[in-house]
């Protein structure tokens, strides 16, 4: 889970050519959003420009998985009838 929480400070108003408009002017906030199993913790970045935070969360080196070979006996109702198969596993 991650969370971003702060406070929005109100902004002195200014004479000039850039004007910008927030629905939310000041207060605190709190959002929690739900990061998939494979989000690498360790490697988060959050910069903040002009106003727009924006955090990049990276995923972790997908794992290969090896293959198995699983031995299967089968015995039959005879102790002389015994099979052996492989079970291959991806």
């Amino acid at each position: 889970m991650l969370k971003v929480s702060g406070e929005k400070k109100a902004d002195e108003e200014t004479n000039g050519d850039k004007w910008h408009k927030a629905e939310r002017t000041s207060g605190k906030f709190c959002r929690q959003f739900k990061l998939p199993v494979n989000a690498n913790m360790e490697n988060i970045t959050a910069q903040l420009e002009d106003g727009v935070l924006k955090i990049s969360v990276k995923k972790m080196a997908h794992e290969r998985k090896q293959s198995k070979v699983i031995d299967i006996i089968e015995q039959g109702r005879s102790s002389d009838d015994v099979k052996q198969q492989r079970l291959l596993l991806k």
